[in-house]
């Protein structure tokens, strides 16, 4: 138990600091008693381990419990070890279960030190997957201390979890949570992670034929949603160098493991309706991209992200104007996590609902593009070829061709 008192010692300075409580005052019982010493309360904190008493002593100092069981410590480790597993297969039905399990022990433990931290961080990873719900910031703030308080199994958890809420957690650094995910490959739960780095490192040609070999050497030993991470990423590889009818049969192929088990949480459904949607688009299939878009945005608007443009610019081919301006209504009311994506729709909004003379507007439009959106010319070649598009149109009315030379100038980089 001395790895856990390490944790707890640190835990304890953690807290103490959050709740702005002095050490002289921690130490303090009455009558000028103390519980400990200076010199061993910073031992304590510093990890160093001491007697029981003195974390029991100090914990009730911060309203919390000191109780290390070994049943209790012995469950724990039996929780992560379904964790991992479920993460590797990414089964509903097993996270359910180890969720409601999990939330049981918790509210029994749930003012425990220790175990308190480490079954919330169970329990969010996989409400997260399961429900997509984001834990406050201050819990996402007590999981990047404590990261560098625990072994690497515990930290491993802890890695993952910050890099699957990075994008929607804006003050993460999300460069730096992902170079330390690195460390861990090839842990199977970040595959994702080392075909991403491979996918930099390399030229694109170069990238796609290592991460196809990678493949054929691991395929033996991967799980089907492990298969599935890699189609993704190949898919989107394929796209990229103009391969749109290969990119679409990987798509079809993940449909087909997708229909082999429905035990998939949604979170991966619309993760797949979105690189179908972005493929269909490509394609010129605009009916197809437009439903797997819509399926993204009637479970949640947060889902389709910057895709919102493949999914405005397919309506207006496809002369779906009415749905267009209803999605737009529907939008006032939404509250958007991403400035880019807000002023997405504030672009559309002002194309389409909002009167204003026809040169004011595409001179509204056009400064709203380079501005504010030109920055997704560099995410996307179908971002670039639509806002090329639009701002040739906006010329054209304006007459305004130099900030049209802007635009292209400055998108090509």
């Amino acid at each position: 138990m001395h790895y856990e008192k390490k944790i707890i010692g640190k835990l304890i300075k953690y807290y103490r600091l959050k709740k702005n409580i002095h050490r002289i005052e921690i130490i303090q019982i009455s009558n000028n008693k103390q519980i400990c010493s200076l010199k061993t309360l910073r031992k304590i904190e510093e990890g160093i381990v001491v007697s029981d008493h003195y974390y029991d002593y100090l914990a009730v100092g911060l309203n919390l419990h000191f109780c290390l069981e070994e049943k209790d410590l012995m469950q724990l480790m039996h929780y992560r070890g379904r964790l991992i597993s479920s993460l590797n297969v990414f089964s509903r039905s097993l996270m359910e279960e180890l969720l409601h399990e999990i939330s049981s022990c918790l509210y029994l433990l749930n003012n425990v030190i220790y175990f308190k931290e480490m079954l919330g961080l169970f329990h969010d990873i996989l409400d997260y997957h399961l429900n997509e719900k984001l834990p406050s910031r201050s819990t996402i703030d007590l999981y990047c201390a404590l990261k560098d308080m625990v072994r690497r199994k515990d930290q491993k958890l802890i890695y993952y979890f910050l890099y699957q809420i990075c994008h929607v957690a804006p003050y993460l650094d999300r460069k730096q949570i992902e170079k330390s995910c690195l460390s861990f490959c090839p842990d199977p739960l970040f595959i994702k992670n080392q075909l991403l780095y491979i996918s930099q490192c390399f030229s694109l040609f170069k990238a796609y034929e290592k991460i196809k070999q990678l493949y054929v050497q691991i395929e033996n030993r991967i799980t089907d949603y492990q298969k599935i991470t890699f189609y993704n990423v190949m898919a989107m590889m394929q796209l990229n160098m103009n391969d749109i009818e290969s990119a679409y049969k990987m798509i079809s192929r993940i449909t087909t493991l997708l229909e082999s088990n429905h035990d998939y949480p949604g979170q991966l459904l619309f993760s797949l309706h979105m690189r179908a949607a972005i493929i269909c688009y490509a394609m010129k299939q605009y009916e197809q991209a437009i439903q797997h878009a819509l399926i993204c945005y009637f479970s949640s608007h947060e889902h389709l992200n910057y895709n919102y443009l493949l999914l405005f610019s397919a309506l207006e081919k496809t002369n779906k104007h009415a749905l267009l301006k209803k999605i737009l209504q529907e939008a006032k009311a939404f509250h958007f996590h991403n400035d880019i994506v807000s002023k997405l729709f504030q672009y559309y909004q002002i194309k389409h609902l909002h009167s204003f003379s026809s040169v004011q507007k595409h001179r509204l439009l056009t400064d709203l593009i380079l501005s504010k959106l030109m920055i997704l010319c560099s995410y996307c070649d179908l971002y670039q070829e639509i806002l090329t598009e639009e701002m040739m149109a906006h010329a054209a009315h304006t007459r305004d061709y130099k900030n049209l030379y802007i635009f292209l100038q400055q998108s090509s980089y």
